[in-house]
């Protein structure tokens, strides 16, 4: 087996160290993989983001003859969920005391699984100041308006100087405001994206031909085998578990160890080494069922009277008649049974008779009628 897992390991070693050859990104970087147990595989998924910015996935970073991107957040989503990302629950929050309506700050706590399943943590804070956003905002749109004076774009050209400030001013108040309604989002968004590019090895910036070559994530998967009479064992334990523990279990009901547990199921099978012996002795005359009452019920008198020999001989339904007046007179409670007495097999009956001769009478302080 463990040649199995080795081969295992090699082959996606060399198509991974392929991948990177051919220019492949490959996330989580490390793939150095041990040992494969038999119920586990390593997979390889991969994942392509568009070359083309109306697409959403990519934006334009630096300017130039050899232009340079960025990932946008919609596509760092994408990476993250292929590489199978998982946030913490009660670390990631919101830092500030929400008291100064200028400032947020948020901090996030993201993980993945490495390939041979151990977890890896990474935490980043993003915040945001908007007397420094609005400084910003406005350098911006003065880099703007140089570069649509330098271009001579025609619909800023044909406004007076008058119009380009008030057109700015109207541009840099709607920008602020959009950030100012957002500001919770957009720091989560700014911490989280700090927590993929630093999980999955992303660089700051790509070619366009960088961006066309495809995301590799190495992933361990579990893959058992479905024709192993354990595994199938196991699938219906955890089918069974799943199911009661929607709906719940069922009910324990009272139990009672009792001899006849132990007898023959089936008389006519030849007797196992230590069942017990329930045949009548030898010589014993047997019981005559003329006896009986013409009703098919037991003669009047003690239940307990009859033997064993006796008992043996009687048909199924007199046998059961007989046990009925013997839990009565002993005090076994009928809800003792495992099962009910008409479900007896015939070795049954007889052990329980056996059983019910050799306890005590019930004692009563009631009065017959």
């Amino acid at each position: 087996m463990n040649d199995t897992i080795n081969e295992k390991s090699a082959e996606i070693y060399a198509k991974l160290e392929d991948l990177r050859k051919s220019g492949a990104n490959i996330l989580l970087p490390s793939i150095k993989i041990g040992n494969l147990s038999p119920w586990h595989e390593l997979v390889l998924e991969e994942i392509y983001l568009s070359t083309e910015t109306k697409d959403g996935d990519i934006y334009v970073q630096q300017q130039g003859d050899k232009p340079r991107y960025a990932i946008t957040n919609q596509g760092l989503i994408k990476l993250g969920t292929c590489a199978g990302i998982m946030w913490h629950p009660t670390e990631s929050k919101r830092l500030d005391d929400r008291s100064d309506r200028d400032y947020v700050s948020f901090r996030a706590v993201g993980g993945v699984r490495k390939t041979d399943g151990e977890p890896y943590f990474e935490k980043a804070e993003y915040d945001l100041d908007f007397e420094v956003v609005i400084e910003e905002i406005e350098t911006q749109y003065e880099e703007k308006a140089k570069s649509y004076i330098k271009n001579e774009t025609k619909f800023f050209i044909r406004m007076s100087e008058d119009e380009r400030e008030a057109y700015i001013e109207k541009c840099i108040r709607r920008d602020i405001l959009q950030k100012r309604k957002h500001k919770a989002k957009l720091a989560e968004t700014g911490a989280k994206n700090r927590v993929r590019r630093s999980l999955l090895g992303l660089k700051s910036t790509y070619t366009k031909a960088e961006i066309s070559k495809p995301f590799v994530v190495p992933r361990t998967v579990l893959r058992p085998d479905y024709n192993d009479p354990e595994v199938k064992k196991l699938m219906m334990q955890a089918s069974v578990k799943s199911i009661t523990s929607v709906y719940g279990g069922l009910p324990d009901f009272p139990q009672i160890e009792l001899p006849h547990e132990q007898a023959i199921n089936d008389v006519a099978e030849p007797m196992a080494e230590g069942a017990i012996d329930i045949t009548p002795d030898e010589g014993q005359e047997p019981f005559d069922t003329e006896d009986l009452e013409p009703d098919g019920n037991p003669p009047e008198g003690d239940p307990s009277s009859i033997t064993k020999e006796e008992f043996f001989e009687i048909d199924e339904l007199l046998q059961i008649s007989i046990l009925e007046a013997l839990m009565e007179k002993k005090g076994f409670p009928e809800k003792d049974l495992k099962a009910p007495l008409s479900k007896f097999k015939e070795g049954h009956r007889r052990d329980f008779y056996e059983h019910l001769i050799k306890l005590p009478d019930a004692t009563t302080d009631d009065i017959p009628f």
